[in-house]
């Protein structure tokens, strides 16, 4: 009987001293990302103004992630959304036109994370910087996994931003005005084809 409570009293203690390393290692985070997109900062800026638009290169939208559901301000700055882990919310705070957008988010027990999307011209483009930085949960879970959570994170951000990058670089081709579409090749004009012409038969005869 002892020996059993000597193994409980063992293994309690050793899973003390590793939640208490967990608690202690460092729980906040930050990261930043950029990309240089071919385009002025006002062309960018245009997809990033407003929420709604955010569908069309963010990773986080309903069109990739199975049960989420997304509302937006009306006003077009701020956005909230549920899905099976949780509810969030997301919020301009401050915006520069075709420079900056800072904003602050908020996802189920997390603490609010701050995050701004910085436009800065270079040369004949404009480089976009994604950062963001705030704080996970004190459980000890996220101490350990903190270095994971944040690789996933910026792993993301670099998949929007390149997304982004097309969206912007490569529009959706626009329909031509005659609403024709050109898939004639050289070989399938009448006046030059090698196939017989069944009205040119006729006439010879």
């Amino acid at each position: 009987m002892k020996y059993w409570i000597r193994l409980f009293l063992l293994i309690g203690a050793i899973i003390s001293v590793i939640a208490a390393i967990g608690w202690a290692l460092p729980h906040n985070y930050s990261l930043a990302t950029s990309t240089t997109i071919k385009a002025s900062p006002r062309e960018v800026y245009a997809q990033i103004d407003l929420t709604p638009k955010w569908k069309a290169w963010s990773q986080w939208n309903s069109d990739e992630i199975k049960d989420l559901t997304v509302e937006y301000g009306a006003d077009g700055k701020s956005q909230s959304w549920t899905d099976v882990r949780g509810t969030g919310k997301l919020w301009f705070v401050d915006q520069k036109q075709d420079q900056r957008i800072d904003y602050r988010m908020r996802f189920a027990n997390f603490p609010e994370m701050d995050a701004s999307i910085v436009l800065k011209a270079k040369g004949e483009g404009t480089e976009v910087t994604w950062t963001s930085e705030g704080k996970l949960p004190s459980s000890p879970f996220y101490g350990f996994f903190r270095h994971i959570f944040v690789q996933q994170m910026q792993l993301q951000y670099d998949q929007s931003l390149q997304k982004l990058k097309t969206a912007v670089e490569q529009p959706a081709a626009e329909t031509p005005e005659d609403g024709k579409s050109d898939d004639s090749k050289p070989g399938d004009d009448p006046a030059t084809s090698d196939t017989p012409n069944p009205s040119n038969a006729s006439d010879a005869n």
